[in-house]
């Protein structure tokens, strides 16, 4: 025993008082220690890896061979950040350790390791061969078996891993039979460029209980929120408006409580150029173009100050946004199923269209929508065409109705009111409008 080191076991050193290169080869029944005793026996010049003062007290019992800082060791390590059974080469006579073999670990505080605070603890067996502990030095393959990650506060269970993973970068396949998720992933998933992560990979997600992982703030989504479906990602981007390649789903099905959305696909394309972006969506429920110079994310509050200009004091302004200039062209053609699980009083929306554009730097808009028939709380609208324009001064708009049918209440019959017509404008907070509709 020596300080507060505590050894027992057969050892042999070679080389002291020169403790870099002694030559250990130690069987030891039980070695207890802290990183503060290690540092105290190492020269001071001698730096530790940044992860030995996070171990605590420390022990050990197994076989070590090697020198200090290039060493195989084949035992039980047991710290406060957790407990590995390793057989394992590690090399740290340069900068980034280098290591290879097998580990097992229990509890293991991986954020405390990567310096990840969305990480917790792990439980998992694997084969590794790589260099770097920290996340920028990172550079492994693996072969893993992982009974239990925590990741922003979920801990996730049943997940094998063979691949690749180099500093952010991951390379390979995962598969998670987890209860709340099932899925099987293959590609790439690159968050080396954190404005542009890129993402080239197939999963087919079984189950993804958005509510339970957390993935999401609260709030946020529906709660009891169940998707599952295939994905064929090749894109580049954090958010939609830097987005850019093709993302294609198939057979998606989404479940809240007692309520189901189906999809047999989807596909989205973005592109954007020094003079516009281009954004195209292809689906079972709707097609949509978009096409400009414009900001999705910026567009709530672009829209809320075009409104502002009309009705200076009932809507107030948002902060000033850049200029956004987009054309746009939606065709609905299924909207039942989305409805039915986002919005349940809309109870129809036959195929229609929606189209026009809208330039927030000269206050010019222009809107066409043509619905054949819309159902609200049982009250239908049939034919419904909306003519709309604005420029600087003022909305100029025109509707159309063939009938509108009121909800019957008790067992009488739906009230008809046929062919409306609605004219007016907007401006300075005024809405002046005429309504005519034909008789009973």
């Amino acid at each position: 025993r020596v300080g507060g080191t505590a050894l027992a076991g057969n050892l042999s050193l070679i080389g002291l008082p020169d403790v870099p290169s002694t030559n250990i080869d130690a069987q030891i029944k039980y070695l207890r220690t802290s990183a503060q005793e290690i540092r105290a026996i190492l020269p001071p010049q001698q730096n530790l890896p940044t992860f030995v003062p996070k171990l605590g007290q420390i022990s050990f019992k197994g076989d070590f061979t090697g020198f200090p800082k290039n060493f195989v060791v084949k035992g039980q390590l047991a710290s406060a950040i957790g407990t590995v059974v390793s057989d394992i080469q590690m090399n740290m006579m340069g900068k980034i350790p280098h290591y290879s073999g097998d580990i097992k670990v229990n509890n293991l505080q991986l954020g405390t390791l990567t310096q990840q605070a969305d990480l917790g603890t792990a439980t998992f067996s694997a084969i590794v061969k790589g260099e770097g502990f920290k996340i920028d030095q990172l550079h492994t393959s693996i072969d893993a078996q992982v009974q239990q990650i925590v990741y922003k506060n979920y801990a996730y269970s049943n997940i094998t891993i063979d691949g690749e993973i180099n500093r952010k970068l991951f390379s390979g396949r995962y598969a998670i039979n987890d209860p709340n998720v099932q899925l099987a992933f293959s590609g790439d998933l690159n968050l080396n460029d954190s404005t542009l992560p890129k993402y080239d990979f197939t999963a087919d997600v079984i189950r993804l209980d958005i509510d339970k992982l957390g993935l999401l703030p609260a709030g946020k989504i529906p709660k009891a929120l169940v998707i599952a479906g295939k994905t064929d990602l090749k894109l580049t981007g954090s958010n939609i408006d830097n987005l850019q390649g093709t993302a294609k789903l198939k057979d998606v099905r989404v479940v809240q409580q007692n309520r189901t959305f189906t999809m047999q696909s989807l596909q989205l394309e973005s592109r954007i150029t020094p003079e516009k972006h281009i954004l195209n969506l292809e689906s079972d429920i709707a097609d949509a173009n978009f096409e400009g110079d414009f900001k999705f994310r910026q567009l709530p509050n672009a829209f809320q100050n075009y409104l502002n200009t009309y009705f200076p004091y009932h809507i107030s302004p948002k902060p000033a946004t850049e200029a956004q200039r987009v054309n746009f062209d939606i065709k609905i053609k299924n909207a039942e199923p989305i409805t039915s699980l986002f919005v349940q009083d809309l109870q129809k929306l036959e195929k229609g269209t929606v189209k026009g554009f809208f330039n927030t730097y000269t206050k010019e808009a222009k809107l066409d929508v043509d619905l054949p028939s819309v159902v609200y709380k049982g009250n239908e609208i049939r034919n419904l065409v909306i003519d709309a324009q604005s420029n600087a001064n003022q909305i100029l708009f025109k509707t159309n109705v063939s009938d509108v049918l009121l909800a019957a209440k008790g067992n009488g019959k739906p009230t008809p009111l046929p062919q409306i017509q609605l004219l007016g404008n907007v401006a300075n907070d005024s809405l002046r409008f005429d309504l005519y509709y034909a008789a009973d």
